[in-house]
């Protein structure tokens, strides 16, 4: 479910576009990072945007402002979130924004769960509040 790559947090999660039908990794988990700088949901690369069928559906656009003041844009559809052997799923905005290479998990995800780093021990805990 949540363990460490290196040094850094990551969850083993799917996402899903339930409307049409679409899965990301169609077999298995992806890794997400857990980056506590990025206050939205979850953002992903535009190819995974691209296979869940986000751009087909209606689609938002909203400016990300990155730690160093610089401004991107990005495109912003619905889907779902599964957390590898949780039973943990929660819908919200899933986002893509040029550039990106991996699968970021933010704050908003995390504010509904109760999440614990600690180092000395390589540990990671992860559960709903």
């Amino acid at each position: 479910m949540s363990s460490l790559l290196g040094h850094t947090p990551v969850l083993r999660l799917r996402l899903e576009n339930h409307l049409l039908d679409r899965r990301y990794p169609r077999e298995g988990v992806i890794a997400g990072i857990v980056d506590t700088g990025y206050q939205g949901f979850i953002a992903v690369p535009r190819a995974v945007f691209a296979s869940l069928s986000m751009p087909s559906l209606s689609t938002s656009k909203r400016v990300v402002r990155l730690a160093d003041g610089s401004e991107l844009r990005s495109e912003v559809g619905q889907g779902s979130v599964i957390v590898a052997g949780s039973g943990v799923e929660i819908d919200g905005p899933v986002e893509t924004i040029s550039g990106l290479g991996e699968v970021l998990v933010g704050t908003q995800f995390l504010s509904r769960f109760r999440f614990e780093l600690d180092y000395c021990l390589r540990r990671v805990s992860f559960r709903l509040c």
